[in-house]
């Protein structure tokens, strides 16, 4: 008896495909240094003088220890009150008579603030300021303080300013979810506050760091997202 042949053996099916993956390509923003080594905040005490109906240039006053420094800029209250830890404090007579503007103010207090630290020399002028002034005087020439309490942050602990005697300035909010999330270096701290409005709200850090006066003429000159301009 004949035996039919096996069948043949089965065709092999279609080859395997490699599983589809979808390729999305992300654009990645690097993040800008100087919120890694601009982390350590100051508190800066800021005093606006009306005097006779007229406003008077705004004054930063930063006292720590031994450093004393008052910083004079064009500054609005609308425009301070986007900067992080902005506090309204209050408007007060002049302490003291002969005190009949910000630069007054800040050298009265400077010399009662000796030795002590940042947080602390700022509270002991708003609490001499809270404990009354010289009412009747502030009456009769028509001056009186606007004060105010903002943050910034520079990169040493134990001074604001290093690198240099010259404040420079910067904006920036790093929890943001926009790019950028700094803006440029600038000579001036007016210019970075007009940019706060568009750039990102209320709740801004303002970056400091202290340069030459060389670099703040650069500045002056060109916008740069880096202190080393060329």
């Amino acid at each position: 008896m004949e035996i039919p042949p096996p069948p043949p053996p089965p065709y092999p099916g279609p080859p395997e495909q490699p599983p589809v993956v979808d390729t999305i390509k992300t654009t990645t923003h690097p993040e800008d240094p100087d919120l890694e080594t601009h982390i350590h905040p100051y508190t800066l005490l800021v005093s606006i003088t009306r005097k006779d109906a007229q406003i008077l240039p705004t004054v930063l006053h930063y006292w720590n220890h031994d450093s004393s420094i008052g910083i004079l800029t064009k500054l609005t209250e609308a425009q301070l009150d986007h900067i992080r830890g902005f506090e309204e404090v209050g408007t007060f007579p002049p302490p003291v008579e002969g005190v009949f503007d910000s630069l007054a103010l800040h050298r009265y207090f400077a010399s009662l603030v000796e030795e002590k630290g940042n947080r602390e020399a700022v509270d002991e002028p708003i609490s001499r300021l809270r404990g009354g002034g010289d009412i009747t005087l502030s009456r009769d020439c028509e001056v009186e303080f606007c004060v105010f309490v903002i943050t910034v942050f520079g990169v040493e602990s134990e001074g604001l300013l290093t690198g240099g005697l010259v404040p420079v300035w910067k904006l920036a909010k790093p929890e943001s979810v926009y790019y950028p999330r700094t803006g440029f270096w600038e000579a001036e701290a007016e210019p970075v506050l007009a940019d706060a409005e568009w750039m990102a709200g209320r709740g801004l850090q303002l970056l400091v760091q202290g340069v030459s006066e060389e670099t703040k003429q650069k500045l002056r000159r060109a916008r740069s997202k880096t202190i080393s301009i060329v």
